[in-house]
């Protein structure tokens, strides 16, 4: 097992068989395909959700940010990002 780096699931010795692990085990039947294991495994069921992010800053935490966040949006050519995080900067 040390040496597999990308698969859905791994059914590990002798006592656990495939149909364990596709009935009653716990792991998914419905596995990546095409070498999508890279990335992602079998199917749960947060596969079925959406995840919602969001951000609050206050007045200290926008301005302790906004120096990396304007060098960030300056380098990308994002003058109008730049000039949003600046702008809360200077309200303080």
């Amino acid at each position: 097992m040390n040496l597999c780096t990308a698969y859905g699931a791994a059914f590990v010795g002798n006592m656990s068989p495939v149909p364990f692990g596709d009935y009653i085990g716990g792991t998914n039947h419905t596995l990546p395909t095409q070498g999508r294991a890279r990335f992602s495994g079998g199917l749960w069921t947060g596969t079925f959700l959406r995840p919602l992010t969001s951000l609050t800053l206050n007045s200290i935490g926008a301005s302790s940010l906004s120096e990396d966040g304007i060098t960030l949006a300056e380098t990308e050519g994002l003058k109008a990002h730049s000039l949003s995080m600046a702008l809360r900067r200077n309200k303080l």
